[in-house]
């Protein structure tokens, strides 16, 4: 039993290439939605790091082990995922690929399509029940990153 992707490959691609649109218009809705992303990304326990990039406006600068790996883009009603120049989103795709997801789950959880869980009401592997299919091989979710 397997659970319904939150995010397909297609949608990710999608949201790579076009952006993921947002309801922020203004220059202070964006300003807060930026900050909320940063706090968000800064808080979770991952080896992601983000802050504003101080010689670009509305510009957050997704920092993975010290090295600058994804931009993210501000307009209204839009964030867009920019790659640095420094090489970094080709040198580690794995590594930008899974910021650009927790940065996709949060416009999911700011849209209202997807809800945010405390970290204790996961379960843990060994909470989790086996399924009744246990001969069946499950397939990861985002094994095509």
């Amino acid at each position: 039993m397997s659970l319904p992707q939150l995010i397909t490959q297609e949608q990710f691609t999608t949201a790579l290439v076009s952006g993921i649109t947002i309801p922020h218009t203004s220059s202070t809705a964006l300003f807060d939605f930026g900050h909320r992303l940063i706090d968000w990304i800064n808080i979770t326990d991952n080896k992601y790091w983000a802050c504003w990039n101080p010689k670009e406006q509305n510009d957050i600068i997704i920092d993975f082990g010290n090295i600058a790996i994804i931009h993210v883009k501000l307009i209204s009603e839009k964030v867009l995922f920019c790659r640095p120049e420094n090489g970094a989103a080709e040198d580690l795709p794995k590594e930008f690929g899974n910021g650009a997801i927790g940065i996709m789950l949060f416009c999911m959880i700011e849209n209202g399509e997807i809800e945010e869980l405390a970290l204790e009401d996961i379960p843990k592997d060994d909470e989790v029940l086996a399924s009744p299919k246990a001969d069946e091989k499950e397939v990861p979710d985002f094994d095509w990153i």
